[in-house]
């Protein structure tokens, strides 16, 4: 089609978006992938079991309240079930807050690098992004946000543990933010990663909800409960924020083989358990060898660590992915010297270690 055709008929705010895409699936067919923040551990077994069983009833529509889930998240956070929506992963959950609170002009305020659905969400759903620069410790800077608020705030964006640099706030820096948002502003505090942190350091979202904070927590099943796979995620907020969610989420936003495995994944806490122990032990085994190596890095609270090569980090990229090992590079976030990188099993780990020597060898500093 014509172009000027094309933009007569394409939604304007969609038109200055870059998809969002990977590699074609058989292009490492047998690549170890260091690069999405996976689970390599892989999902519990009750959550496999449950997939099956639930797939001889697929010709049926799944639960659209999920209800089952959430009467488990409520024991497990201690909120009414009323506080919580699910979403086809956290994603799915962030387009629908842009498309239930956004209208024309509203600004949403975050920093970058970060992740970067915050910006096309905002962007669709034809809202102002107001973003900001990382501080000095590369967390996102809460007095420069404070700063930036404005009447027209609407949405203000935390990535805590922040994606791709794996740094918190701590709990008291997140409460003295909170109190000092104007009134009509949400913060949507995604936790997507909150699994991985030092128990100390866990925000107390579910007392600030009660409290009556504006906050929406985000939380995910693809991390740490190992089902990336298949979508589902939530949020939690005062029952009455979830009500208006309710009201612009589609009817069947969970498959029916999504629920049954979430709820098998919370039903098995010693997987769960086992599994934030090997990766966080991991984390700390492989930052010690980017030490070893001279590497800088930020420590990390989340399942990746985020490296500076100080040279052209996509041609470390690159040579790993011909050893068959893959990890993201940050060009993308202008920080060309950075890569993010998964943190994997014992067995992957070791495998990434060998290929970075290697790598690192045929491009020396």
């Amino acid at each position: 089609m014509k172009t000027d055709l094309l933009f007569r008929i394409v939604r304007h705010s969609v038109d200055g978006l870059s998809p969002y895409l990977a590699d074609k699936p058989d292009d490492h067919t047998d690549a170890l992938r260091l690069c999405f923040n996976e689970n390599l551990i892989g999902p519990s077994p009750k959550a496999v079991k449950a997939i099956v069983q639930a797939a001889l009833n697929v010709h049926l529509y799944p639960d659209p309240g999920g209800w089952k889930i959430r009467e488990q998240l409520s024991r497990r956070h201690k909120l009414p079930e009323d506080a919580f929506i699910l979403g086809n992963g956290a994603d799915s959950l962030i387009s629908l807050i842009s498309m239930t609170f956004l209208n024309p002009g509203d600004e949403v305020i975050f920093c970058e690098p970060t992740f970067p659905i915050y910006k096309s969400a905002t962007l669709i759903s034809m809202g102002t992004p107001r973003t900001l620069p990382l501080d000095d410790a590369y967390r996102f800077d809460l007095d420069a946000m404070i700063d930036t608020m404005t009447s027209k705030t609407k949405l203000v964006y935390l990535c805590n543990p922040n994606n791709p640099t794996g740094t918190i706030h701590t709990p008291g820096n997140i409460e003295a933010f909170l109190k000092k948002m104007p009134e009509g502003a949400l913060l949507i505090l995604d936790e997507a990663y909150v699994d991985f942190m030092d128990d100390h350091s866990v925000p107390p979202v579910t007392t600030w909800i009660k409290e009556g904070y504006p906050v929406i927590s985000l939380r995910t099943f693809s991390k740490a409960y190992g089902l990336a796979g298949i979508r589902i995620g939530y949020a939690m907020a005062a029952a009455e924020l979830i009500s208006y969610l309710f009201r612009a989420r589609e009817p069947f936003a969970v498959s029916s083989l999504a629920l049954a495995a979430a709820g098998g994944a919370l039903e098995d806490v010693q997987h769960y358990q086992k599994t934030v122990a090997t990766l966080t032990g991991e984390r700390e085994i492989l930052q010690q060898e980017f030490s070893r190596r001279g590497l800088s890095f930020i420590p990390s609270q989340a399942n990746f660590i985020f490296v500076n090569f100080q040279k052209n980090a996509q041609a470390i990229c690159d040579a790993l992915a011909r050893r068959g090992v893959l990890i993201r590079s940050s060009a993308s976030w202008e920080m060309p010297t950075w890569a993010r990188v998964s943190v994997g099993t014992p067995e992957a780990n070791k495998r990434f270690l060998a290929a970075l020597d290697s790598a690192l060898a045929v491009n020396p500093g």
